[in-house]
């Protein structure tokens, strides 16, 4: 008998250190985190205007395309260690938040629900909000459809 509950108790405590191991290697691996693209570019610029509105800002900066800027930044790009590429997209996203929560705030101003409509030209899109509106282009890159930093030109 008290080898049977040992072997339950070794059974239980060796569930529960399973279930913690596999807790922790859900959050290393990002699970449940925002969306860094969209599947489509009309997608990435809803979801963008969606998160601003909602003065989500993190999230909203999670749809830019930083790497993008970064990159056409730096010619030599492609030479940089992975490491030191994320070092640069991780400055330029702090450097720009402020410019992000300022438009934020401005298009937050209404309680409208964003509308966005496409230009006519191929991945750009118009987003308004009350009487604010923002031209928005888009990118496709490895996380998927993603939008460029208002007023950015590259």
């Amino acid at each position: 008998m008290q080898r049977a509950r040992l072997r339950r108790e070794t059974a239980a405590r060796t569930l529960l250190c399973a279930a913690v191991i596999l807790a922790a290697l859900l959050a290393v691996a990002g699970c449940g985190r925002k969306s860094r693209g969209a599947a489509s570019p009309e997608e990435a610029a809803k979801l963008f205007a969606a998160r601003v509105a909602a003065q989500d800002y993190e999230g909203a900066a999670d749809l830019i395309a930083w790497g993008e800027m970064a990159r056409s930044a730096n010619p030599d790009w492609d030479d940089f260690p992975s490491s030191q590429r994320k070092l640069i997209v991780d400055k330029l996203r702090d450097q720009n938040m402020p410019v992000l929560r300022a438009i934020g705030a401005t298009l937050s101003k209404t309680a409208a629900k964003p509308q966005v409509e496409s230009l006519g030209k191929q991945d750009s899109y118009l987003v308004r909000l009350g009487t604010e509106v923002l031209v928005l282009g888009t990118v496709q890159t490895a996380e998927g459809w993603q939008v460029l930093f208002p007023g950015s030109s590259f």
